[in-house]
């Protein structure tokens, strides 16, 4: 062991010996006025000018794989090498004198000196996972006491896939939408030698927790289940119009502040409870569900989990697999089969890709989820799922929503006709959240 590690030591003596070397050779080093200025325009390049995303010509995801260079992991090694110190503070500066906010944004999460780990104390692991540790932690110097930070690993190696891209993308969607209601407020961001990380407002429980909690039959609970339905269609509403997909709605990803109550939606909010409330068997009239409602105050909810999220021009298709299996829109399983330009399935003419429909199909499973507890497909293996979804099924059970689950919907026909609206296999007919 102790031979390895003197191995290791003489090979970052030798690193450094050869970097300065290279140092000596560059007179731009001279000048630490200059040296900002050539990083600055290599922040510039990095993301685009209108909207402050990564530029798919110098930044992607799997840069190896498709023969580019990773340009944030070297520019990272740079501006975190101790030589370069005194560059920083001349770089912040004329990035922000350029006003590109996304500028900002690649600084923060490149230079670990931006971080300030220092103000969370009393870390507790909360949750973890493939792409990431999710604490509670106490925040010092700051009015929100309890945070939750969001830690990501750096990638080790620069043939590794760049981890900054999907981080960068993250950042933007939730900073894009900070102090919007019934989202996820980020606090704060940025990385150190460990990792990337999220600080964001700290939620008691999830959605799906919550609604665990409930017993008896969801008719008995259906007010106060449609009102944070009703947010959560508010929420993705907030996103859409910001240009922002989710990819990834399911009750585990909505969080829930019981220190709130959300009031009931008003009349026009995207989803009519008093209506769909009246029509249930047993219900008395719409103003008994809605003083109901009243009574009944649901908690607040917010969106969380940005991390499949893509932020897209109205006219963008996005080519990426992402999200839950259980969740994904038809057009999203079919992606890959589709996009085979080898695959009897191509088409040329037909512009391949998903979009904003695919947050609409998953808002109608997601309120499956909400009334019965359950997913909507969790009972198909994947060639019956895929084979529902796709309308490819054989015999006469061909609706998106078998007589299985209608039945769990306890016969509510408003309910199931509105999953049902929510659910039209094809993404140019089916509803936008405003129309929902």
């Amino acid at each position: 062991h102790a031979a390895g590690a003197d191995l290791n030591c003489a090979g970052v003596i030798n690193q450094n010996v050869f970097y300065f070397e290279g140092r000596q050779r560059r007179r731009i080093y001279d000048d630490v006025e200059l040296h900002a200025l050539m990083l600055t325009l290599m922040v510039a390049l990095l993301v685009t000018p209108q909207r402050g995303l990564l530029d798919s010509r110098y930044c992607d995801q799997y840069p190896s794989m498709h023969h580019k260079r990773n340009i944030p992991f070297l520019l990272s090694a740079h501006l975190n090498h101790s030589a370069n110190g005194e560059v920083l503070p001349w770089l912040f500066q004329q990035t922000e004198a350029i006003g590109r906010i996304g500028g900002f944004r690649v600084l923060k999460l490149l230079c670990e000196t931006a971080m300030h780990r220092w103000m969370y104390r009393n870390w507790n692991r909360v949750a973890g996972g493939q792409f990431g540790t999710v604490y509670r932690c106490t925040a010092e110097m700051s009015d929100e006491g309890t945070v939750a930070v969001k830690q990501i690993p750096k990638q080790s190696s620069i043939q590794d896939r760049c981890v900054f891209f999907d981080v960068f993308s993250e950042v933007v969607c939730l900073d894009s939408i900070r102090f919007e209601g019934h989202v996820c407020q980020l606090l704060d961001y940025g990385a150190d030698e460990s990792g990337y990380w999220l600080v964001m407002k700290y939620y008691h429980t999830t959605l799906k927790k919550w609604r665990e909690s409930l017993h008896g039959s969801f008719i008995e609970h259906l007010p106060v289940l449609l009102a944070v339905y009703g947010q959560v269609l508010q929420a993705i509403n907030v996103l859409h119009r910001h240009g922002i997909v989710h990819y990834d709605l399911k009750c585990d990803n909505i969080m829930i502040d019981l220190d709130q109550a959300a009031p009931r939606p008003a009349a026009g909010a995207p989803v009519s409870t008093a209506a769909v409330a009246a029509a249930v068997p047993g219900e008395e009239d719409a103003a008994a569900s809605q003083a109901r409602l009243d009574a009944e105050r649901a908690p607040r909810v917010a969106v969380a989990d940005f991390g499949e999220s893509r932020m897209m021009s109205p006219d963008e298709l996005d080519t990426r697999n992402r999200g839950t299996e259980i969740v994904k829109c038809p057009e999203m399983l079919e992606l890959e089969k589709v996009g085979k330009k080898e695959g009897n399935a191509y088409d040329r003419r037909k512009r391949v890709g998903t979009n904003s429909a695919a947050d609409t199909w998953s808002l109608g499973c997601l309120l499956f989820e909400l009334l019965t507890g359950r997913f909507l497909f969790q009972d198909d293996d994947f060639g019956m799922f895929w084979a529902r979804l796709t309308g490819r099924m054989v015999g006469e059970d061909r609706d998106v929503v078998s007589e299985a689950n209608v039945k769990l919907l306890e016969g509510c026909s408003p309910l199931v006709d509105f999953v049902r609206f929510m659910l039209v296999r094809d993404p140019q007919r089916r509803p936008s959240v405003v129309n929902a």
